[in-house]
């Protein structure tokens, strides 16, 4: 199958998330924009506007219908993919690089260039402000289940956090990662 005419942003990709049980797909650009895609009909369903900067990172549940993006003007942005608009940006620290959602147990994490997490209800406010390290954040993964995250920054190491305390509980020096290839 051949994937022609399907996209239509005007600068490169930043980041993508897919659904096949949905045939859905979320993309980010350096456009500032996201965009909605049906795979099925390899149609753009919808253009999402109002970052002011490139879009670097995404976060979706398609069966919640909702996204969360990470942007160059230091600001997430709440996204309802099916009613296809913003719900709200929240402004942070520094550029962000990173985002992780939970919109069943309603917490954002998202990640910046300064080193700080901050953690976020869906409706935009900040709960709390996490910082360990001034290093960049690169990824976070979110358990809200657990109540923790682990976040790795561009110093090489992975820290886990306990979301109840707010505390980071392990620091993982990237040189005690062990490969499994």
């Amino acid at each position: 199958m051949e994937m022609v005419g399907i996209l239509h942003h005007k600068h490169r990709l930043t980041s993508v998330l897919a659904d096949f049980a949905s045939m859905r797909a979320v993309s980010g650009s350096r456009d500032k924009s996201l965009q909605v895609y049906d795979l099925r009909s390899m149609d753009v369903v919808a253009v999402l506007q109002g970052h002011q900067g490139s879009v670097c990172c995404l976060s979706v549940d398609f069966e919640l219908h909702r996204a969360v993006s990470g942007s160059t003007d230091t600001q997430i942005g709440i996204w309802d993919s099916e009613k296809l608009i913003c719900i709200c940006f929240c402004k942070c620290p520094s550029v962000i690089t990173a985002v992780s959602a939970n919109f069943e147990a309603e917490r954002i994490v998202s990640g910046c260039r300064c080193g700080a997490l901050c953690v976020w209800d869906p409706a935009g406010h900040c709960l709390s402000m996490l910082t360990e390290s001034r290093a960049e954040v690169t990824a976070i993964s979110l358990d809200f289940k657990a109540r923790r995250a682990v976040s790795a920054s561009r110093e090489n190491k992975l820290r886990v956090w306990d979301l109840s305390t707010q505390q980071c509980t392990c620091m993982i020096p990237a040189s005690n990662v062990i490969s499994l290839s």
